[in-house]
């Protein structure tokens, strides 16, 4: 099962600062002024198919074989644009329901779930496609919270005498999930994806934006880990052919490798001593492709693959204590404008 993909649907992420432009590779190259063209009245429909793979063991415990699960996640959503403004535009936002599929193994199958959202939004958009306001004009359900695969807290005895509770790692995993296969709310996940650049690129340049917040080492030297952004790098790849059409393809990279060991003897006040945590690296590596209409900039397809996971290491134990590797993919697609 996922997390609550919904969660972040009233919280958007803004992140209209950071941005960084890099040196165009092609310097003869005419430099694009990437904002979107919003026309009033004009109706977008999108499908979404998401996929998350995690393979569980748990080597301390004599389990050396990767458990799969599978969990696949797909929706429609549709826009329409009620005006513009000084180049914002005032889009209403609506995604029905969503439907999961998730396959543990087991021999009755996969399970399919259809989950009514009926959310309905008002969204205030940017020329260069950010999220500006948002206003709710439906009200929204929430699917119920899930489970992630954690260990027993028997096998720590003092990290539980210490009060803690090894659900931070489901927590920390379900948000990596979420980033892993870009879904969420239409201000976190791939629905208005990418966001653009602010200044006229060329082919090569590079320009990020906040994605989500993971701990994450400071760096610098220090080995002390603490809640920052995790940015997407997007660069401009040009004009480019794809499925026998023109479009603008604009890439992207997300990168997370930290030890949360730190972080999780912080945040529960508790000493190494305490915990037995000997490390609990993190690692995502995701790449991400979007392909715009040359003339509105408007995303006509969107690609998303991702690999990582998490181990959780003790000095209890020679071997990890629980190890978790995740894979991720989604795609977007335009599919009717009218």
């Amino acid at each position: 099962m996922l997390p609550a993909l919904f969660i972040s649907t009233l919280f958007p992420i803004n992140s209209i600062n950071s941005i960084q432009s890099g040196q165009a590779t092609e310097v003869a190259a005419k430099p694009v002024n990437f904002e979107r063209t919003y026309v009033v009245g004009v109706k977008s429909h999108y499908k979404v198919n998401a996929s998350i793979e995690n393979e569980v063991r748990e080597p301390a415990q004599g389990l050396l074989t990767y458990l799969p699960t599978e969990a696949l996640i797909y929706y429609d959503f549709y826009t329409k644009v009620l005006k513009v403004e000084a180049g914002d535009a005032t889009i209403r936002y609506y995604r029905p329901s969503v439907f999961e599929t998730d396959d543990d193994g087991s021999d009755s199958g996969p399970v399919t779930t259809k989950i009514p959202l009926n959310v309905i939004v008002d969204l205030t958009m940017s020329p260069i496609n950010e999220m500006l306001d948002m206003k709710e004009i439906a009200s929204i359900k929430k699917p119920k919270g899930v489970t992630v695969p954690t260990p027993n807290n028997a096998t720590l005895p003092l990290l539980h005498q210490a009060g803690a509770s090894i659900g931070l790692l489901g927590g920390l995993f379900s948000q990596l999930q979420q980033i892993a296969a870009f879904i969420g709310g239409p201000g976190s996940g791939i629905d208005l994806k990418p966001e653009l650049s602010l200044l006229p690129v060329s082919v090569g340049s590079t320009w990020e934006k906040t994605v989500g917040y993971e701990p994450q080492e400071i760096g610098n030297g220090s080995t002390k880990t603490a809640v920052k952004r995790l940015d997407v790098k997007y660069t401009y790849m040009g004009p480019v052919k794809y499925k026998g059409k023109s479009f603008l393809e604009i890439q992207g990279s997300i990168h997370l490798d930290s030890d949360l060991q730190k972080y999780f003897e912080d945040q529960y006040h508790a000493s190494a001593e305490e915990t037995h945590l000997k490390s609990l690296p993190i690692k995502l590596d995701e790449t991400l492709h979007f392909y715009l209409d040359p003339k509105t900039k408007q995303t006509i397809y969107g690609i998303v693959d991702s690999t990582g996971g998490v181990s959780f290491n003790t000095t209890d134990y020679d071997q990890p204590l629980l190890q978790i590797k995740l894979k991720g993919h989604c795609d977007l697609k335009l599919v009717s404008k009218s």
